[in-house]
């Protein structure tokens, strides 16, 4: 296994990512239940160790739903509420299929509660 750096949690420094602010992001999307929203901060989190240098992943649903050892549903169903929350970037389709995705990095925006 590589070390800090070469592993999820090295490339979430590399880009610094804030991942309080990512959890204010998704706990806003009130429309969803706790239990996705705390599910898709978990998959947040997790999919780093699936992402390149520069945020960017091109595993499939299929194999990253594999390793969270959830259906591909309920992946496609985070991958959404991150998305919402402004977490993730999803290629446009391609003949009828999604490609990969970027990681987004949360930033502060108007109404986006700050840690003091």
């Amino acid at each position: 296994m590589a070390g800090a750096e070469g592993s999820g949690i090295g490339v979430a420094r590399r880009l610094n990512v804030d991942f309080q602010l990512a959890r204010r992001r998704i706990e806003a999307l009130t429309d969803q239940s706790k239990v996705v929203r705390a599910r898709a901060l978990a998959a947040y989190v997790g999919v780093f160790d699936f992402a390149d240098e520069q945020g960017f992943v091109d595993a499939s649903s299929e194999e990253i739903a594999a390793e969270f050892e959830i259906g591909r549903p309920s992946w496609l169903q985070y991958r959404a509420v991150l998305e919402d929350a402004g977490l993730v970037e999803v290629e446009p389709l391609k003949g009828g299929r999604r490609r990969g995705f970027q990681l987004l990095m949360p930033s502060p925006v108007e109404g986006d509660a700050t840690v003091t």
